[in-house]
């Protein structure tokens, strides 16, 4: 076998230990469930979406597992507040011969999803799949709407009759990337420098779960649901980064179901869409004040949601914000919503050419995995000693570019031709001003978290816990550049 490089081991290294979640409960969820300054803020990707094992989720036994949770590489199948399930119970450890049969199909179609999701990455599914993952199935008032990664696994939210007919096995492909993406594995590393890229963070995912099922919309469970709720993003047609800056704010998925709401005669629809209706209508005139209450309060320069900016086509700079701080953050934006230019760039392609270039894409996001920028950040404060605040963290970062250039010069002449229509036709142009905000102008605060989650007794003790507001000394980060 090849000897593995210096450099090849460094890089692995950084998969494996280098930008950690501050916890083992970070989420990635379907949607952005709270607006800019709404919630409990997490700062960047990397810090809202690392998903780190923990030891109780490290998976059982295969020998303890049934052959249907061994072929779906599941180690566990659980649910919380289903009434007709157990609370207790690993359905993965029963014998197949006892399992619901609703809880058999899951476990089916998440078999085939897996291999289907393996092959668009050009990967078996062993490869796809080195650890087995679980399933959790939650009771929520918002049904799929709020499922989300977490851990080695996925979180499947849903109405509390939950059946087999409510999975949405898109959801399921969006949330199962997140897991593959920051666990040990080679999605992992073939993301290196990307992984928390605002394209592709949530874009990917959704790229993913629209070629496995050759559709470009995101569709929740609850089929009661009107369409324009239920799809609750569809790429077509043309979406380009040409669209209102609307399409991109932090409440974008917000205002879409309040319009679709208003389109609605609610006395003849499910109680279901009712609630949903209600809780989005009700809350809509809060969600604008809330983001601007935050950004006065924490002294936060950005582009305001005014209806000029709202109305305006959407410009990269829009999505930055800058704290009292001086540090540079994409919160401004919601990232799920670049899932849309990114599906239809591709379904547009696929249009114009007659093949899809998703699984030659990933394998160029692949093969620049070596050719990361990878920085070594730490605090550097007069406090620090080597047992307070001294570990150091790594974050890497490469051009998101890269792998779309790569991909036009692999093409003929003719499918050249259609990756320019199709890339004019998205205004993806603007991915250079993306790319360079992100990489260059974003770094010190993407390190700032990362750091502050490797010392957290530091963190705490001196106060460095909130990204927008810290002492300048105490929690000053450096970062040396190491390749």
């Amino acid at each position: 076998m090849r000897g593995r490089s210096p450099r090849h081991l460094f890089l692995l290294a950084i998969v494996l230990f280098g930008t950690i979640s501050e916890s083992p409960r970070a989420h990635a969820s379907i949607v952005l469930e709270h607006p800019f300054g709404a919630g409990e803020h997490a700062g960047s990707a990397r810090e809202r979406y690392g998903i780190l094992r923990t030891e109780g989720e490290l998976g059982l036994s295969s020998a303890t597992l049934n052959e249907a949770c061994v072929r779906a590489h599941l180690d566990r199948i659980s649910f919380q507040a289903i009434p007709s399930y157990s609370p207790y119970q690993n359905y993965c450890e029963l014998p197949v011969g006892k399992l619901p049969k609703d809880v058999l199909a899951l476990t089916e179609k998440v078999e085939e999803m897996n291999a289907k999701v393996a092959n668009v990455l050009g990967l078996s599914v062993a490869e796809a799949f080195p650890m087995n993952v679980g399933i959790t199935i939650s009771a929520d008032f918002r049904g799929s709407l709020v499922s989300e990664a977490s851990g080695g696994g996925v979180y499947l939210t849903s109405l509390p009759d939950w059946t087999f007919a409510d999975f949405s096995s898109k959801i399921y492909v969006h949330e199962i990337m997140h897991t593959l993406t920051f666990n040990e594995g080679p999605t992992a590393t073939a993301l290196l420098g990307l992984q928390d890229h605002p394209l592709l963070i949530e874009g990917l995912p959704d790229l993913i779960a629209a070629v496995v099922h050759e559709s470009p919309k995101m569709e929740l469970g609850e089929k009661e649901l009107p369409d324009c709720i239920r799809f609750l993003r569809d790429a077509t047609p043309i979406r380009s980064f040409d669209d209102p800056f609307s399409r991109y704010t932090t409440i974008a998925n917000a205002d879409d179901i309040v319009q679709c709401c208003g389109t609605l005669n609610l006395k003849k629809e499910a109680s279901f869409t009712k609630s949903l209706c209600n809780y989005y209508v009700n809350g809509q005139s809060g969600r604008l004040q809330k983001v601007a209450d935050f950004v006065k309060e924490k002294g936060i320069e950005t582009t305001p949601y005014d209806d000029a900016h709202r109305k305006a086509p959407f410009e990269a700079e829009e999505c930055k914000i800058r704290t009292a701080t001086g540090l540079v953050y994409m919160d401004n934006c919601d990232l799920h919503q670049f899932a849309y230019p990114l599906v239809s760039f591709f379904f547009r392609l696929r249009e114009l050419t007659g093949k899809s270039y998703v699984t030659e894409f990933f394998g160029k996001i692949r093969e620049g995995a070596e050719r990361v920028a990878v920085y070594e950040c730490g605090y550097s404060g007069p406090k620090v000693t080597e047992f307070l605040g001294g570990a150091k963290s790594y974050v890497s970062l490469r051009p998101v570019l890269a792998p779309f250039i790569a991909l036009r010069e692999s093409m003929d002449s003719a499918a050249q031709s259609a990756f320019d229509q199709a890339w004019k036709e998205h205004a993806f142009g603007k991915l250079v001003d993306l790319d360079r905000l992100y990489r260059k102008e974003a770094l010190p605060g993407v390190a700032f978290l990362a750091v502050k989650a490797q010392n957290p007794l530091y963190r705490d003790t001196y106060f460095c816990d909130d990204a927008y507001q810290f002492d300048a000394v105490d929690c000053a980060i450096t970062c040396t550049k190491k390749l």
